[in-house]
């Protein structure tokens, strides 16, 4: 039982492990308020809390109660958050979906307080079998843009106030050639400093779920490879009062939407946020017609700039999550949104190796038909406004 005392109350926690009616283990977070005594004041010592955790309230505990983390995990109230090791070796990618399916993240460090929890909770464990190295994958890489660390999130990782990161004091993108992409993944060691590791080794690794959601980045630079897409868009309610103003350089298309061609190449991450900013979303094809619209829009411009390839915009599907699963960006099937159209030979996740996640973005090309491109690339793209907002 972990006792934090605030103001005139005291909050007592104790996690109670119990079965759901499937027979599965869950946690829940049973907690007492009363009022301080001097004693209180004098055994409980308040938490230093980090920059994004604000006091405890009894609002916050409701939360974390209608949303219990899976088995196994340990809350921190002085640091804010639950931890979770798994010691089941698995690749950065599936680390991060093992979290995600647990109702948390793969875990994000945001002062020393919290790289310390992490090492006490890893110094827990004894060698860990099957792992390349002793290390655990958290939540940072560096996937798109080579040496600009940023979180799953898309947060700079230098923002987030943990002054000690490195261990051995670099990092080194070991392996990194003209055919491998190196060291790309964050992890943890067991003294609490940071490294890069292949993202396709086999590691153990740490989930966390905060007692409040990770706030959105505001500040993020999209210019630099910022990635954020691990997480779906919330998607808009169904609109009913027709668009007045379509936001700069938009196209009516009668009783289909409004669409833009950004003719100048980026990311698909940086695409993403562009359509955004603008009022819209990456396009998303919900028939044939809608395909029309967007190959004669297309054809007028012949030449593209500053892109991977002339032939190919990116629009607002990917298989980020599970490799061949493909979704929307507001986590829908692209198999129900009426139209599923590939090339030749498509999709066909080129350039996937044991450390290079392939082509997981999407894309339409010419001639209207889908194709699975790499994310990292520049490429044109096309946003949309629907008609009612």
């Amino acid at each position: 039982m972990t006792c934090y005392c605030e103001s005139t109350n005291v909050f007592s926690f104790s996690t109670l492990h119990n079965r759901n009616a499937s027979g599965l283990w869950y946690s829940e977070i049973d907690y007492e308020r009363r009022t301080c005594s001097r004693d209180d004041h004098t055994d409980c010592t308040p938490p230093q809390t980090t920059r994004r955790i604000p006091p405890i309230t009894t609002d916050r505990v409701r939360t974390v109660l209608d949303e219990p983390p899976a088995f196994g995990y340990e809350l921190f109230p002085t640091v804010g958050s639950f931890y979770k090791h798994h010691t089941i070796t698995r690749t950065w990618e599936d680390a991060r979906y093992t979290c995600e399916q647990e109702g948390a993240h793969l875990a994000i460090i945001n002062s020393e307080e919290e790289a310390r929890t992490l090492a006490e909770i890893y110094k827990r464990s004894p060698a860990i079998r099957n792992a390349f190295w002793d290390f655990a994958f958290i939540g940072f890489h560096d996937l798109y843009d080579e040496g600009s660390h940023v979180t799953i999130f898309g947060e700079p990782l230098h923002t987030l106030g943990f002054g000690r990161i490195w261990a051995h004091g670099d990092f080194n993108n070991l392996g990194q050639n003209d055919v491998y992409s190196g060291e790309d993944c964050g992890a943890i060691s067991r003294n609490g400093g940071l490294d890069d590791l292949w993202c396709d080794g086999l590691q153990s690794f740490f989930c966390e779920k905060e007692l409040e959601p990770y706030p959105p980045p505001s500040d993020v630079d999209y210019s630099a490879g910022a990635f954020r897409s691990l997480q779906d868009e919330i998607k808009p309610r169904e609109g009913t009062r027709p668009r007045q103003r379509p936001g700069p350089g938009y196209e009516l298309f009668d009783k289909v939407g409004y669409y833009k061609f950004h003719t100048t190449g980026t990311t698909w991450e940086n695409a993403r946020h562009i359509c955004h900013l603008e009022g819209g979303h990456l396009a998303i094809i919900n028939s044939p017609a809608e395909a029309m619209i967007l190959t004669s829009i297309f054809k007028r411009v012949p030449h593209l700039k500053m892109v991977k390839n002339n032939n190919f915009a990116l629009i607002g599907f990917h298989d980020l999550y599970v490799e061949g699963d493909f979704r929307t960006i507001y986590g829908e099937p692209l198999a129900v949104q009426g139209y599923n159209n590939w090339r030749r030979g498509a999709p066909n996740n080129a350039g996937k190796s044991n450390i290079d996640p392939g082509e997981d973005c999407g894309s339409i090309s010419r001639e209207g038909l889908l194709d699975d491109i790499d994310c990292r690339n520049n490429y044109a793209f096309f946003c949309e406004q629907e008609l009612v907002v």
